[in-house]
């Protein structure tokens, strides 16, 4: 996304979580993708990703699937993809968040599990 005009915006908008850039920098960092990556993830072109990038982001107050079928048309890139781009960027701040908060009291619901329980003895039912 280094189109030199528009970098110092898109060094901006990437730092703004009001937009899509912010989700797209945080999920090439945390899944270590180039803009090439990031692009065949999205099935679209790197020409694509500053234009992604400077729309403002779908949040869980708006019509979330509406919004990002309007932002895939708008871009053509994979509307599931980018579905799954936002969810996962939000998911990892959001627990990154609350760890830093928290500290060690915090844990993630999958890890609180009685540590002599094996998960394949599960079967299913509440309580014991």
């Amino acid at each position: 996304m280094n189109n030199s005009k528009l970098s110092p915006l898109l060094k901006r908008v990437m730092e703004n979580d009001h937009f899509v850039g912010h989700r797209l920098a945080h999920f090439q960092q945390v899944n270590d993708l180039d803009e090439i990556q990031l692009a065949s993830f999205l099935c679209c072109g790197v020409e694509q990703l500053p234009r992604l990038a400077l729309c403002v982001a779908p949040t869980q107050k708006d019509n979330f699937g509406v919004h990002v079928q309007k932002l895939a048309s708008f871009v053509g890139c994979d509307q599931i993809k980018l579905a799954t781009l936002i969810r996962q960027s939000d998911a990892v701040q959001i627990a990154t968040k609350r760890v830093a908060e928290h500290g060690a009291n915090y844990t993630l619901a999958a890890r609180d599990q009685k540590s002599d329980q094996n998960p394949a003895d599960d079967d299913g039912a509440l309580g014991d």
